[in-house]
């Protein structure tokens, strides 16, 4: 299976897909809170964030949403659809590993050089945070590059 990494352009129906994704990612309940409502929205359609996605033979299955935080590359949420987690095929970490690999990208749209990436809502993958470089510091994962 091919997977391919892009840039995700943010339209109002990428923007849709993307919540959707990372609804059924995080087994968010549709029913109590609806994806169009999500505290992402907003930022999504401001342009807070550089959205990198996997394709798998051109479907969306993953995706990362990143930013410039604390003058470095900051992951503020990285989601793969459940049916795909936990699968040969290491979807969530090679979006990552391709993103930390391919940083200057992310640099050259937030017009800014990093040297650290940072992530700090890791509850329940620290494991697979630290298998990717980074170290635990003061409440965040942090990683130089």
């Amino acid at each position: 299976m091919n997977i391919k990494y892009k840039i995700i352009t943010l339209t109002e129906e990428n923007i849709d897909l993307l919540e959707k994704i990372r609804f059924n990612a995080y087994d968010i309940n549709e029913e109590k809170m609806p994806h169009t409502e999500s505290f992402y929205i907003n930022d999504l359609k401001s342009d807070k964030y550089l959205v990198i996605g996997a394709f798998l033979e051109e479907i969306l299955v993953a995706a990362c949403y990143t930013k410039n935080t604390y003058h470095s590359l900051y992951i503020d949420q990285l989601f793969v659809l459940k049916k795909y987690q936990k699968t040969p095929l290491h979807i969530g970490s090679n979006l990552l590993k391709y993103i930390l690999d391919n940083h200057k990208i992310i640099e050259d749209y937030f017009q800014e050089k990093f040297y650290y990436s940072y992530l700090d809502d890791y509850r329940g993958t620290k494991d697979f945070y630290q298998n990717l470089g980074y170290i635990e510091k003061e409440n965040l994962m942090k990683k130089h590059l």
